[in-house]
């Protein structure tokens, strides 16, 4: 005979079932919902705001492409920092070449130089010049070679014969077309 005191297990919903149990499942999914939106909405407003520009880059130091400094900015010169950038120009477009010593090494008694040049050019020359405070030490010239959008000098080969060692100047004069530029790098051998 079945005891009277026991609840039967057969008529008890399941605990998955429970209306406690499914509203606080809900609950749960629509608060992580919300928490990913607002994570979302924190990280884009963030984003937002680093591409704004800061105190440090407005200030920074900007030359004109002569090498003249923006009168805004006094910094010592050894805090002085060359920037120049060329975005959404077409530097082919430029009155003046442009470019960049990319290489350097002074080996047996030549130093040897590459010039990258940002603008693309048929012909023309690079007059590499080592300067110090005499003067020009030594000299040497190359052609200039076409790439697929810019254009290259080098490798420029300079005889150093008869140069003593010490702190230089490699001044490189690009001339093409009418055009002319100058590109400076420092040279210690």
């Amino acid at each position: 005979m079945p005891d009277k005191n026991k609840k039967s297990l057969k008529h008890r919903v399941p605990f998955y079932r429970r209306p406690i149990v499914v509203v606080s499942c809900l609950a749960a999914i629509v608060l992580i919902a919300l928490l990913v939106v607002l994570i979302v909405k924190m990280v884009s407003s963030n984003t937002e705001r680093e591409n704004q520009p800061t105190e440090e880059t407005e200030n920074a130091l900007v030359y004109s492409e002569d090498g003249d400094k923006d009168e805004e900015n006094d910094l010592p010169p050894e805090d002085q920092k060359v920037i120049m950038q060329y975005e959404g120009e077409n530097p082919n477009e430029l009155d003046h070449l442009t470019g960049l010593i990319t290489y350097t090494e002074v080996k047996d008694g030549t130093l040897v130089a590459m010039v990258s040049i940002d603008q693309y050019l048929g012909n023309g020359t690079c007059v590499a010049n080592l300067k110090n405070d005499g003067g020009i030490a030594a000299s040497a010239e190359q052609a200039i070679e076409a790439d697929a959008s810019t254009s290259h000098c080098g490798p420029i080969t300079v005889n150093l014969a008869g140069v003593s060692g010490g702190k230089y100047q490699l001044e490189v004069v690009i001339s093409s077309g009418g055009k002319t530029g100058t590109i400076t790098s420092n040279v210690e051998f």
